[in-house]
């Protein structure tokens, strides 16, 4: 938790190498949690890499009370619920 306040925190400050640590951090749960919504593992991946992308693009304005994992999968979850209405 300490250490996703740090990452939230760095990357609100523009310091963009944070989404890497990020990356590398959470990518196999996010992975794990899309398998089991998605069938298609071509779309899990690019779920869970949009997810990333979107991540950077909204970095500054990020409101988050520490718990980045939860965003994630909330991201992870809306994104899979879109996906599945498209």
């Amino acid at each position: 938790m300490i250490e996703d306040m740090l990452l939230i925190w760095k990357l609100k400050n523009g310091q963009e190498q944070v989404l890497v640590r990020t990356y590398v951090k959470y990518k196999n749960y996010l992975l794990k949690i899309a398998y089991a919504l998605v069938n298609n593992s071509e779309q899990v991946e690019d779920v869970v890499q949009d997810i990333f992308v979107s991540l950077a693009e909204s970095a500054p304005r990020l409101r988050l009370d520490g718990n980045l994992k939860g965003y994630l999968v909330r991201s992870l979850i809306n994104r899979v619920h879109n996906l599945k209405k498209a």
